[in-house]
């Protein structure tokens, strides 16, 4: 399991730029070019693994229910990307709320790949 989890950080510097990719190609139409994308990937991470910092620090102080745990998990990222994609990318929010969902599926099903991948790889070496 240590070996498995060790590789996470591998898997998410390989994915990261194929979040960047992902962002490209649904806003293709703002003519941003690919190092911009890369940084906005980055500092939606950064912002996502501070989140997770902070809900293990929680963790270890005080008992969190398990909605509070939803929220700062999954929802509040998740505003944070339409506010962040809105802020960058200056469409409407009605095409953004349309686009995060669908480009957080794309890349949850990368993830997933990314893991999976990693857990075939363990069972062959």
């Amino acid at each position: 399991v240590l070996r498995y989890i060790s590789k996470i950080p591998n898997m998410m510097f390989v994915l990261l730029p194929l979040f960047a990719l992902l962002l490209s190609f649904f806003f293709r139409k703002q003519n941003m070019l690919y190092v911009q994308t890369l940084v906005f990937s980055l500092h939606f991470h950064s912002f996502f693994f501070f989140v997770l910092c902070l809900k293990q620090l929680m963790d270890m102080f005080f008992y969190l229910p398990k909605p509070i745990v939803f929220i700062l998990i999954a929802a509040f990222p998740f505003i944070y990307f339409i506010i962040a994609l809105k802020k960058v990318y200056k469409q409407s929010y009605g095409m953004i709320i349309l686009k995060a969902p669908i480009i957080l599926s794309a890349y949850g099903m990368l993830l997933t790949l990314g893991l999976s991948a990693i857990a075939f790889l363990l069972l062959l070496f």
